[in-house]
């Protein structure tokens, strides 16, 4: 057994095949930690889809057992909140209206389908009460199908640092973000909300964007990057400026390109890709709401330094830093990759990922995204491919006397998030409480709950 253990580490330091088969194996635990969690609170005929995450799973009972986009008495059914049964989005002549956007339900729509073959199943059996397409077979599938896509994330994520830094540094980089940051809470806990399923598909844009910037000719590449990239801005449009991404690479890929035709084929085919990945959610958006793309019509505040503190140091909902200290060696990393890297891809995507970033963090200041209980930083889930390069960055420098010590702390900071979200959750389900930082802090040192 003493030999064993350190060869099985070494092995999943090295070996590809172990990283691969270990994220298989948590993501499984987390899809099975998700199951039993939400039948234990919720019980089998309870309601299993609550808060926002019904506006992203109305539209597929509405698209597959109804064939329309009449969202009304999917609301009816989900009864999300108390009165109206459209919600407190209004009506429209097509129906009720719906800001949130379709692109998660066009990605979740297999596991969705298998979970409606379970609630017929239980049905048939008198076992549900639930109508069928809103039971718990559509909800527990539709959700472990998200969390299987998140686990997808995962491994691009994980490949993305394997061939930037070495394979050494990928999969300790990847569970560290995907558990040190409200990653985890996206899907183990929420995961019909937007943000894991974005998780995915910001890895794919970059993974595929990657590829393309190395290989001559890519337009056809490109053409899938293009798509990738609509799908993110389908699922939450709020990540657009991770889009800052793909085309650094392209650009600055077709710099050095010999032809100029193919040139213009690459940049033809990544817009046209995204035209066609952003379709869906354009032209439901337009039905349902009068307008291409869901914006939103709150008014921007204007920048403040308080703003600012809020969006980043906040003990309340907001602090994205505060609630995730982690970012701070993430970002520092993506310092690094901008100086130190001899791979210029890397280093596009170090630069144009804190560009990107620091655009989301302007937006939430002057956008009131983060208003609401939630677990942390939301909005920034999307960036977890980029942060995870970012402490990459950190692992892979050189070892001197003090760096394995203080490297230590990204371990602990990632230990931090789990027992902070540990609190987090016995506080709501113990204790009805949806706790800010301050509480779920004090509740996790053992001060008790407010």
């Amino acid at each position: 057994m003493r030999t064993s253990i350190p060869m099985f580490l070494e092995n999943l330091r090295k070996s590809e095949t172990h990283q691969r088969q270990l994220l298989v194996v948590l993501t499984a635990l987390v899809c099975v930690f998700h199951v039993v969690g939400i039948v234990m609170t919720s019980g089998l005929n309870g309601r299993m889809i609550q808060g926002d995450a019904a506006s992203y799973f109305a539209y597929l009972p509405s698209i597959v057992l109804d064939r329309d986009l009449d969202l009304r008495n999917q609301f009816e059914t989900l009864r999300v909140e108390p009165g109206d049964p459209q919600r407190p989005f209004g009506g429209t002549d097509t129906g009720a209206a719906n800001p949130f956007p379709i692109g998660p339900a066009v990605l979740w729509l297999p596991g969705y389908l298998i979970g409606l073959a379970v609630d017929w199943m239980l049905a048939a059996l008198g076992v549900s009460t639930r109508p069928v397409g809103y039971g718990t077979g559509a909800a527990l599938g539709t959700a472990a199908w998200c969390i299987l896509l998140a686990g997808l994330g995962a491994d691009v994520t994980r490949r993305l640092v394997q061939q930037a830094l070495g394979v050494e540094y990928a999969l300790s980089s990847a569970v560290m973000i995907w558990l040190g940051t409200p990653t985890i809470y996206y899907t183990l806990i929420a995961p019909l909300y937007s943000h894991a399923i974005a998780w995915c598909a910001v890895s794919l844009m970059i993974w595929y964007a990657w590829l393309a910037a190395r290989r001559e000719p890519a337009w056809r590449i490109w053409a899938i990057v293009g798509l990738v990239s609509g799908l993110v801005l389908a699922i939450r449009l709020q990540d657009a400026p991770l889009l800052l991404i793909p085309v650094a690479l392209l650009v600055v890929s077709t710099r050095s390109a010999p032809s100029g035709r193919e040139n213009v084929r690459s940049y033809v085919a990544w817009t046209l890709g995204t035209v066609v990945g952003l379709l869906p959610q354009a032209l439901t958006s337009l039905w349902l709401n009068g307008s291409l793309l869901p914006v939103s019509d709150a008014p921007l505040s204007i920048p403040t330094l308080s703003n600012l503190t809020a969006v980043l140091l906040s003990t309340g909902y907001q602090g994205w830093v505060s609630w995730t200290p982690i970012v701070l060696p993430s970002l520092l990393g993506l310092i690094v990759l901008t100086r130190r890297t001899d791979t210029w891809q890397v280093r596009v995507i170090a630069v144009a990922g804190l560009a990107a970033i620091v655009v989301m963090v302007a937006i939430d200041v002057m956008h009131p995204f983060g208003a609401g209980a939630a677990y942390g930083g939301r909005r920034y889930v999307s960036a977890a491919p980029v942060l995870t390069l970012g402490v990459g960055a950190i692992l892979a420098l050189p070892v001197g006397r003090s760096s394995p010590r203080w490297k230590l702390v990204l371990p602990a900071l990632m230990l931090w998030n789990l027992w902070l979200l540990t609190s987090y959750e016995r506080l709501t389900v113990f204790h009805g409480v949806y706790p800010t930082l301050r509480e779920a802090a004090r509740y996790a040192v053992g001060l008790g709950a407010p």
